[in-house]
């Protein structure tokens, strides 16, 4: 085990990274007072004690680790990584997701493993401090601007700090359904998370249709220039209503028309071309993926795009119990709006495009006069 934690630090001084050695802080032990130092000592002493009783080779367990950790960061605080801030909102993200996880639930994992990798390698910028622990070795980078984010060089618990943000990356062993795999955790700790993802989720896009999902770049088939002139023009009302110093907390659209008219195109091509520029996150869902869909924290604006609505909002009378009412609360925002974060300010924005060819099967309250605020007809059948 030596032997290993030595070639791992060999092959990062070599490329950059600097071993720091425990040394005393007299100035620090001077601070803290003969007392404190004397109690950690026998506090040290017993935990060690403790952890041989466990296990024979004690002093390289966990508890062993624990507890040579908690008495160099005593005694010796500038040779240990830097701890993660207290009451500080936090993203975190497991790669690959566990197996057990629903398909809703993975694909949120992806999504905010996608979030914190994009912040910390694109938009964060240099870290103002870089360092590692292997073992009970620390290592720190002597020039982060160099650093890649290779996977070859983040070999123990990495710490990665910046002005504004935290973060700590770990690596480890898990076993799962296939055997054994290298799981990767992120935790990105800032008091400005909800600006920070906002800033990385232009051109994110999601997919849940209740058999698979998908994260990735929005990839629409059409401009919105490509559409006749009566639809350029509902997009520029659209644009200018949506688009602004104030968004609005919650906008319904609702598009229908009979097959061929380009009314999923369009809401693609609008999500892409004018909403995800301005931070929404672009969810496309199916009916059932819509009724478990909760928006997470750190998402400031999402739009939800729900196609084939010709049954999301049935009559109530003839309807399974409990369905409609799921769409209603969730038109109304109620669902989204009632417990907010509790260190995240309320959510700016949730826009939902509709399309459907024929809303005769909607129960009267789906289409009342408050629940959608835009409802259009495309009459036009596209030129393939």
């Amino acid at each position: 085990m030596q032997d290993i934690v030595k070639e791992k630090i060999q092959y990062l001084e070599k490329r950059g990274w600097k071993r720091i050695e425990p040394q005393l802080d007299f100035n620090h032990l001077f601070t803290i007072g003969f007392n404190e130092v004397l109690d950690s000592s026998g506090q040290f002493a017993a935990d060690i004690i403790e952890a041989f009783k466990d296990n024979p080779f004690g002093w390289f367990g966990s508890k062993g680790k624990q507890a040579r950790q908690a008495f160099v960061e005593k005694l010796c605080p500038f040779s240990i990584l830097p701890q993660a801030p207290l009451d500080v909102p936090h993203l975190q993200a497991q790669f690959p997701p566990i197996n057990a996880y629903s398909e809703m639930d993975r694909v949120f994992e992806v999504l905010s493993m996608t979030v914190i990798e994009i912040a910390c390698r694109r938009l964060l910028g240099t870290p103002t401090y870089l360092g590692q622990q292997i073992g009970d070795t620390v290592v720190i980078h002597t020039a982060p601007e160099r650093f890649d984010w290779n996977d070859r060089d983040i070999m123990g618990e990495l710490v990665a700090q910046w002005n504004n943000a935290h973060l700590n990356l770990s690596k480890q062993i898990q076993w799962n359904n296939n055997g054994t795999a290298l799981v990767q955790t992120w935790q990105l700790y800032s008091n400005q998370l909800r600006e920070i993802a906002t800033a990385v989720m232009n051109d994110i896009g999601i997919e849940i249709n209740g058999r698979a999902y998908q994260v990735g770049k929005l990839h629409p088939e059409y401009t919105l220039a490509d559409f006749p002139d009566d639809v350029r023009e509902i997009s520029e009302q659209l644009r200018h209503q949506l688009i602004g110093t104030n968004p609005v907390d919650r906008y319904n659209i609702l598009i229908q028309g009979v097959p061929g008219t380009g009314k999923t195109r369009w809401a693609q091509s609008f999500a892409a071309e004018v909403l995800s520029p301005q931070g929404y996150l672009v969810a496309v869902l199916d009916y059932k993926s819509l009724e478990d869909f909760q928006v997470p924290d750190y998402v400031d604006k999402v739009c939800v795009i729900l196609n084939d609505a010709d049954n999301l909002c049935l009559d109530r009378e003839t309807a399974q119990s409990g369905t409609t009412e799921k769409i209603l609360a969730w038109l109304d925002g109620s669902r989204a709006g009632y417990i907010q974060p509790r260190y995240l300010p309320t959510r700016s924005s949730i826009v939902t495009i509709l399309t459907a060819n024929s809303t005769e099967r909607w129960d009267s309250a789906g289409l009342r006069q408050g629940r959608i605020h835009a409802h259009y007809t495309f009459d036009r059948v596209l030129a393939v």
